[in-house]
């Protein structure tokens, strides 16, 4: 299975710190984010990744290359100077997932048996399959309604009167024919590909116990630059 990361946005939540360089380029611990990503992908049996890119590409490029210093097999869609969204530029990237993919973002650090969790999402029969963790507003505002197994609503921007107790953990598995339903002459967002599928109950709810990280806000990536010197990362242990 191959494993998307969606690493092309703007990254204007970290202000000035990723004004001239990619935020997957942002050093933890010496060494470029991504790096600890693929490694962590890596070690966890995802051997390969399909890189999403667009704002500030080619340090990363330059930096990853064939992927080979991570224990992966890297290729790469550019979206160029108009930016399609996260659900763009995964449309984009169609021709090189396959039937069945694995997508993540840039910017997560997610401490899980990727691979296990990839063979359980085979089996749930939605075309898409969602981790969610019970987050209850802890890390960031919750987004999800999730009941018997599914997620039933999935809210975007959380404006709407719902008491959400879950939240997008920020890895997903989807079939490829779900692709087909992304536009590719606009930019669309990710979150109208989960709305439509919540709605029409195939998009399964793959529960996750531990907390998920991030570094696409200043608090995210100072706390895991901490962790990084402090004690090392956390990898995912059986």
């Amino acid at each position: 299975m191959i494993m998307a990361i969606l690493a092309g946005g703007l990254a204007t939540r970290l202000g000035s710190l990723t004004r001239t360089i990619p935020k997957s380029m942002l050093p933890v611990a010496g060494e470029p984010f991504i790096g600890h990503q693929l490694r962590l992908l890596s070690g966890s049996g995802i051997k390969r990744v399909h890189l999403c890119l667009g704002h500030l590409c080619e340090p990363i490029r330059e930096y990853v290359g064939e992927g080979n210093q991570f224990g992966v097999e890297v290729t790469y869609t550019l979206e160029g100077s108009r930016l399609m969204g996260t659900g763009g530029a995964l449309a984009l990237a169609r021709p090189y997932l396959g039937d069945f993919f694995g997508v993540m973002y840039g910017d997560s650090y997610l401490p899980v048996p990727f691979a296990r969790l990839a063979e359980h999402a085979r089996q749930t029969g939605t075309l898409g399959v969602m981790t969610v963790w019970r987050n209850e507003n802890r890390f960031d505002r919750s987004n999800l309604v999730v009941e018997e197994g599914l997620v039933k609503i999935y809210s975007a921007d959380r404006s709407d009167p719902v008491c959400y107790e879950w939240i997008d953990y920020g890895l997903s598995f989807l079939h490829g024919q779900t692709l087909s339903r992304i536009p590719l002459d606009q930019p669309v967002p990710l979150s109208v590909l989960w709305k439509s599928l919540a709605q029409e109950k195939q998009l399964a709810a793959l529960t996750v116990k531990d907390r998920f990280y991030e570094m696409g806000s200043v608090n995210g990536y100072q706390e895991l630059c901490s962790m990084a010197e402090q004690g090392g990362l956390p990898n995912y242990h059986e």
